[in-house]
């Protein structure tokens, strides 16, 4: 799969630039930017990570991201109509999603040298900026997590003395409206689309949060006039765009609500979102709620975990294959003892329903 070329004036080429993260001091990431500047205006992962940003290089990072033009090893096999070229210890791929294209290199996951840090290199095409940190990026900052223990949760959540309130359920079920939805009952937002979990306390993860035309209504009143404006030309661009490309403007949660960040907490109640075409409300068990999760996280990482089973033809015993097993294992030890989960079976017209609902038996109780 051949990668488009993108021509800039030279004045905007940019040279490489090195940012580093601490996702709570569990995973240090170094990112070595290669791109021209339009790309890098473009890109979204530093965004989504700018909560975690931090001015001090590490010594040893657990994981460098090298993004910009790149030459892939040789000596590899070659699978699924030469897209993939693997071999021990390394994987590399080509991809297309809509408009997108990148290609990535991922290395040294089975940390066959301890001493070196696991490497990924991606080289996108303009419109793969958008994408890479969803579809490839994402997946190897959480299973490095899981490694540790820690669990990644497809799931937006709020917190409020010291408890938090963690919504589940596939893109579109109403994660971002009710969390935002609570906001104006006193709560703090720790997530719009993924959180962490670790020995029964969410860990805040504030991404750019999904904004759209039906969840504006929530925080119009708590963000400023300018990002408002932000929020009305994003959706006025992606309808000229037939929605291929979503996201235009991004506005990222330590400036559209700093005051409204809210930070490590105590799970207390989980919400299961599942649209359907009735309207229900049930409790369920711990067993339950790791089914969603679980289903969850299989769904979100879909794209991905189609690179890790190709690789897995040819190399059977490695250590991305264990993630999801381990996953499991982590979700049981994580998820607390002491703690209350319903199932909401809901219709588009049910939202305004839930929301009474989850106001009265939730809500008022913290």
């Amino acid at each position: 799969m051949s990668i488009k070329k993108v021509s800039v004036n030279p004045k905007m080429r940019a040279s490489m630039m090195e940012r580093y993260y601490s996702v709570h001091n569990l995973l240090n990431i170094t990112l070595k930017d290669k791109r021209d500047y339009f790309s890098q205006r473009f890109s979204l992962f530093e965004k989504d990570y700018e909560y975690f940003s931090t001015s001090e290089a590490f010594d040893k990072p657990d994981l460098v991201i090298e993004i910009g033009k790149f030459t892939p090893q040789n000596n590899c096999n070659l699978i699924e109509n030469d897209t993939y070229k693997v071999k021990d210890d390394y994987l590399f791929g080509c991809f297309k999603y809509k408009v997108a294209k990148y290609q990535f290199e991922l290395s040294n996951f089975n940390r066959s040298d301890e001493e070196k840090p696991i490497s990924l290199k991606i080289q996108p095409d303009f419109f793969g900026n958008r994408v890479i940190h969803e579809q490839v990026i994402d997946y190897v900052v959480y299973s490095m997590l899981n490694r540790q223990g820690i669990c990644s949760l497809h799931a937006s959540a709020v917190c409020k003395n010291n408890r938090s309130i963690v919504f589940t359920g596939p893109g579109g079920a109403g994660k971002t409206s009710f969390s935002l939805s609570c906001l104006k009952e006193g709560f703090k937002f720790l997530g719009d689309d993924r959180i962490l979990l670790n020995n029964g306390e969410t860990l805040e993860f504030p991404e750019c949060p999904g904004f759209k035309s039906g969840n504006i209504h929530y925080i119009s009143d708590i963000i400023s006039k300018k990002n408002r404006i932000k929020l009305a030309l994003n959706t006025f661009l992606e309808m000229l765009a037939f929605r291929l490309i979503g996201g235009f403007v991004y506005l990222k949660s330590t400036e559209v609500f700093p005051q409204y960040l809210g930070q490590h907490s105590a799970l207390d109640t989980i919400v299961c979102i599942q649209p359907s075409h009735k309207y229900e409300i049930t409790l369920i068990d711990a067993e339950k709620v790791i089914d969603h999760f679980y289903m969850n996280q299989l769904f979100e990482n879909r794209r991905f975990l189609r690179h890790i089973y190709n690789y897995s033809t040819i190399y059977p015993c490695n250590s991305l294959q264990k993630d999801l097993d381990l996953y499991a294992q982590n979700l049981k030890k994580n998820i607390p003892k002491d703690f209350t989960a319903y199932e909401i079976r809901l219709r588009p017209e049910d939202y305004p329903r839930v929301n009474k609902w989850l106001k009265e038996t939730i809500l008022d109780t913290f």
